[in-house]
């Protein structure tokens, strides 16, 4: 729910229409003069209708209040006794029919004017809150008024005051990071925190660390001196080379001083022209765009379809012949560019394909542009190949010369990027300072002292409920951690566990290092507190002897929060919700768009017709256009027309149509939107795209594929080359996605999770546009925010599924959690579960109110908010946090047990607290006590806490290995390691910590609720499990986990086989080789079968 804190007076503009800037409560937020067909009203017709919107945080009885289209007649109708909560909006309808009874729709006295008019909300004293004098014209189903404008908070500015201090030792731990840490005795200064010597760093500046800065996904620096291996260094680690054939390793490749930006000893291999090439498995396959680089020296002058780098009937490059070097592709088409290299010299060259255009370069310089547009450059079975081997042909194509420093891109390299790596191999280093940016030198207190520094930007904040969007930007070399009043919040090339004395990673770039990189921190909106927050940042060099070093943050927001203060057209009316941003001056106006392929797939080669109503606002349409594209390649264009011929109808309707032949492959996405333009040379487009972070830019769909089935639902997600690595991280990116029939464009993706954060396969947050949400299982609302869960650490894919399950049977408000196989564009991505997101969206479908108090992650529920897992508050962000120290201090270990008798039946919904820790114990829940527990108030009902779960995957016998012998193996039966039923209190500690939890302990300690507990449990292991030796069939626990490994049986190997499994470390150490079959077999006879047990006769009292 958006609220609206603040309101502006609107001063004149052609209308007279404003909102009255005091004491505002109820406002006329948007209405429509001429409802067409847009919505009917209760009576089935379509009347004109008035939108109010409470802005206010209070509830309003609109009883004496009026609505008026004349000027002399403020009261002409006014409201009965009719309530409007906080945020609310409500809906008259200007219908003429005068109805004025509380309960039911309401209708005004008079009708509105669609050639324009006077329009106005009068409170009960009389004052104007809203009025419109006059409105202009109105058009058929466009509605008019106030627009949500964009506020920006500048949060940490460029030139915010720091607190940096260089730590000689680890005396401080993590204390430094929290708000309360009094820096006092650290260095002041200003932002732009660091160094620079002007020297160069050995291995840093030299020309392979411009060129990984780049990303490649291959990266062949072919140093090797013997053996048969070419490593790749790469962001594809999965491919690596073999050499070949009679080559000649060791060679002196491109060297200093002639090429400064090469090692001394650079070496690379000699081609013999008849056998030796270097071989990979192909990866160009369906590249939507592409670059491929190297150095070259030929060691003749004689060539015949010579292969310099490429994968045969895919992406071929090479000499074509003597004089001729060629980039063939059987999707993109190809370039001839003429060549004058004479044997003994080094050449860098590149080629370039960017879905419009062929490129080629040579040293940097570009020789020659062809090509056509395509959306994919061609796929084969072939290996990706160089020196030979097969690049023009399948096999052959042998060259003779050195080759060196072979790179790949799944992306199109800029001139800029292509000149800097060219530049970088000549001279070494990137010709960039940062003395401009450094307001702080660190110079004296880190270079060759530590390459650790801590940084601290205090700011205020007197309402965090008004930032909707947070954003880091940084600009750094080489690494930093980042923490939001003492949460984790984002970082670059740094240890999982930074220490006063860590260096980064791995190195960044210069030419990178002085371009804000940006970090959505959306999800963290609820570490910002009232008052004084601290942003700290733990930044990293590579060395305490690197020659430069600098960290520049900036912590920026947005609020949604106000109304513009000029109103709008909405040519995408918000009947009842939050409006859009709308457009002051109205072009064409586009409406019902449509396609021969709503609510089906097309086939490959079918041919799509799009059509759209076009309408003149002020003046006459000129040009209609169809803008498409398949994946992600080149945008063709179509003129749609009224002429009954374009698939539009009868001709002279206002319905314009086109029709495209694609030409994409199943599993392929086809994308399109609608332009139009007037004789006044206004445009208009559809999808609006009014927010380039939470609107849809195109409309689309997905070819059918006929070999696409599984058990399960498929989720189909389409990433473009540039986003598709922002994906994996906390800063994000933007995908499409397609499920049942329904196309989603511009859906933001971005890294899920903690612990397991750092794996190849990796859980993800989606947040879908608020104009358009996802609609998944039947019998469920459509949700903004939610999540694929990887659940790669659990060899049997089920625990925390099983765990929401169990919750919910068991009477505990719990997360959607089920199977589905995910597709990247057009291949197989990986088994995850759909998964509820935590925040005010879910409280609501819970059967919650969301206006209640949630906390994230809450850990062990004291004062001191100590958490492992980022306690964090997610709604209600206008109050702070003094609802949860009550519980807090409330159910403490400190009060007399008589006292938290009291307080855990005051504050407690004991029932649902209950169920969930009997359900958590059987389950064997380990990272609730000190970490997940999620805990929610209902601040406006019954004041009454409940537990909601969240992040159950260590569950089932599997717990946190940490290299632990115990959690080598699944447990079920270990008391001091978390098998004990009364586990999480005070009184039964893990043999691995002192901690507990205190709502756990509370339960525990108090005598009728440890009874509640307890008989709780026991109904549990009746009613779900059945005693030990009960036929499995009769067991609705173990027939479910057995149904649903039937149902994942495929997909589940499958995603192993692309996967893998992981290495002992961190939240795994179940061992090598664990299939699914031996996963779930585990959870049965390790966890199952021996729990039952555990709790039926080992702690059972008869």
């Amino acid at each position: 729910m958006r609220t609206i804190r603040s309101l502006l007076v609107v001063g004149q503009m052609a209308v007279l229409a404003g909102i009255a800037a005091s004491g505002a409560e109820v406002v006329i937020s948007e209405f429509m003069a001429y409802n067409n067909s847009f919505q009917t009203d209760d009576k089935g017709q379509y009347s004109d209708w008035i939108e109010l919107h409470n802005v206010s945080s209070t509830n309003v009885n609109l009883l004496n209040w009026s609505l008026t289209d004349n000027r002399n007649n403020p009261g002409k109708w006014q409201f009965p006794a009719t309530n409007i909560g906080p945020g609310q909006f409500l809906i008259v309808y200007a219908s003429g029919d005068n109805r004025r009874i509380p309960g039911l729709p309401l209708h005004t006295s008079f009708k509105l004017a669609s050639s324009g008019g006077y329009l106005a909300l009068y409170r009960p004293d009389g004052q104007v809150a809203t009025q419109f004098d006059p409105y202009p014209q109105q058009f058929p189903d466009v509605s008019y008024g106030f627009g949500l404008s964009q506020t920006g908070l500048n949060l940490v500015s460029s030139n915010a005051l720091v607190r940096v201090h260089v730590p000689s030792s680890g005396v401080l731990g993590t204390n430094w990071i929290q708000t309360g840490f009094d820096d006092s005795g650290w260095l002041s200064g200003t932002n732009g925190v660091g160094y620079d010597t002007g020297g160069l760093n050995p291995g840093e500046d030299l020309m392979d660390s411009t060129v990984l800065s780049t990303r490649p996904a291959l990266f062949f620096r072919l140093n090797e001196t013997s053996g048969p291996s070419a490593a790749n260094v790469g962001t594809n680690t999965a491919v690596s080379g073999t050499y070949q054939g009679s080559i000649q390793q060791g060679q002196a490749g491109p060297r200093p001083p002639t090429y400064g930006g090469f090692e001394a000893n650079n070496y690379a291999p000699r081609f013999d022209g008849s056998s030796a090439y270097v071989g990979c498995p192909g990866i160009l396959n369906n590249m939507p765009a592409f670059s491929m680089a190297g150095w070259v020296q030929i060691g003749t002058t004689t060539f015949n379809r010579t292969g310099l780098f490429g994968q045969n009937d895919a992406i071929e490059f090479g000499f074509i012949n003597n004089t001729t070097v060629q980039i063939w592709t059987p999707g993109g088409g190809s370039l001839n560019v003429t060549h004058n290299f004479q044997i003994g010299e080094w050449h860098h060259i590149a080629v370039v394909g960017d879905g419009s255009n062929l490129r080629i370069y040579f040293d940097g310089v570009l020789q020659g542009t062809g090509g056509t547009p395509t959306s994919s450059y061609g796929s084969s079975s072939y290996g990706f190949n160089i020196g030979g081997g097969g690049v023009f042909d399948a096999t052959g194509n042998f060259f003779n010369g050195l080759i060196d420093e072979v790179a790949v891109w799944t992306r199109a390299l800029s001139q800029a990027e292509i000149t800097q790596i060219y530049q970088a191999s000549l001279s070494g280093g990137s010709g960039i300072s940062y003395t401009n940016l450094i307001r702080t030198d660190l110079r004296t207190a880190m270079l060759n002292n530590n390459s650790s520094a801590y940084i601290r930007f205090p700011f205020v904040l007197q309402d965090p409920s008004l930032v909707n969007r947070l954003t880091l930007r940084m600009k750094y070399d080489d690494g930093f951690v980042a923490y939001l009043n003492g949460q984790f919040v984002a970082a670059r090339n740094a240890p999982a566990i930074p220490a006063w004395n860590s260096t980064a990673t791995t190195f960044h770039s210069d030419g990178q290092a002085v371009e804000f990189e940006d970090f959505n921190l959306s999800s963290s909106l609820g570490y910002l507190v009232p008052g004084t927050n601290v942003l700290a940042i733990h930044g990293l060099n590579t060395s305490s002897t690197n020659s430069d070093f600098l960290i520049l943050a900036q912590l920026e927001g947005i609020n949604y929060g106000d109304y513009a203060s000029e109103p709008r057209y909405f040519v995408q009316p918000t009947f009842g919700s939050g409006n859009g941003v709308g457009v002051a001056d109205l072009g064409p106006i586009i409406s019902a768009v449509g396609s021969s392929v709503d609510g089906r797939q097309p086939v490959a080669g079918q041919s799509i017709t799009v059509t759209a109503r076009v309408s003149q606002a002020f003046a006459t349409v000129t040009n209609v256009t169809l803008n498409w594209r398949v994946m992600f390649g080149t945008t063709n264009t179509v003129t749609m027309r009224d002429d009954g011929a374009s698939g539009d109808g009868a001709a002279g309707d206002g319905i314009y149509g086109a029709t495209f032949s694609p030409g994409a492959s199943a599993g392929q996405m086809i994308r399109w939107f609608v332009t139009a333009q007037d004789a006044n040379g206004r445009t208009s487009r559809w999808p609006l795209f009014e927010d380039p972070l939470d609107s849809e830019e195109y409309l689309g769909t997905v070819v059918y594929d006929p070999g696409l089935t599984s058990s399960i639902p498929i989720i189909q997600l389409f990433v473009s080359s540039t986003e598709q690595p922002k994906i994996d991280t906390e800063s994000g990116g933007r995908v499409s996605v397609f499920y049942d029939g329904e196309f989603y464009d511009n859906v933001y993706m971005e890294l899920r999770g903690n612990t397991t954060a750092g794996y190849v396969k990796k859980s993800h947050h989606l947040e879908f546009n608020r104009g358009h949400k996802f609609r998944h299982l039947p019998g469920y609302p459509r949700v903004r925010q939610t999540s694929f869960i990887a659940e790669y650490i659990d060899p049997a894919y089920l625990r925390q599924y099983m765990s929401f399950w169990l919750m919910d049977k068991m009477g505990v408000p719990s997360p959607y959690d089920y199977p589905v196989r995910l597709q990247l564009n057009g291949s197989f991505y990986q088994l995850a579960f759909h998964n509820d997101s935590l925040g005010a969206e879910q409280v609501k479908r819970l059967g919650f109110d969301e206006r209640g108090a949630l906390y994230k992650a809450a850990g062990t529920i004291q004062p001191n908010y100590y958490s492992t897992g980022g306690f964090q508050k997610k709604t209600r962000l206008n109050e702070d946090r003094s609802d949860y120290l009550q519980l807090a201090n409330g159910i403490s270990e400190t009060q007399q047990l008589a006292t938290r008798r009291i307080n855990v039946f005051d504050m407690m919904d004991v029932p649902e607290v209950v169920n969930y820790l009997a359900t958590a114990r059987f389950i064997q829940e380990a990272d609730d006590v000190w970490a997940n527990m999620s805990i929610y108030r209902d601040s406006e009902g019954d004041g009454l806490w409940r537990i909601i779960p969240f992040d159950l995957n260590l569950s089932w016998g599997q717990c946190y290995y940490g290299n632990s012998a115990d959690y080598a193996v699944v447990n079920a039966t270990l008391d001091n390691h978390k098998a004990h039923p009364l586990y999480g209190g005070s009184t039964c500690l893990p043999a691995e910590s002192g901690n507990y939890n205190r709502i756990y302990d509370v339960i525990i300690q108090v005598p009728e609720t440890r009874q509640m507990l307890l008989r709780r449990l026991r109904t549990l292991l009746d009613d779900w499990v059945k005693p030990p030796g009960t036929d499995p069939a009769l067991s609705p626990v173990e027939s479910h986990i057995k149904y649903m490994t039937n149902l994942l049986f495929t997909e589940a190997y499958r995603d192993r086989a692309t996967w893998g499994i992981p290495a002992n470390g961190g939240p795994y150490g179940l061992g090598p080789n664990q299939m699914p079959d031996i996963g779930w077999n585990q959870l049965l006879t390790l966890f199952l079968y021996p729990r039952r047990t555990h709790l039926y006769v080992t702690h059972s009292i008869t």
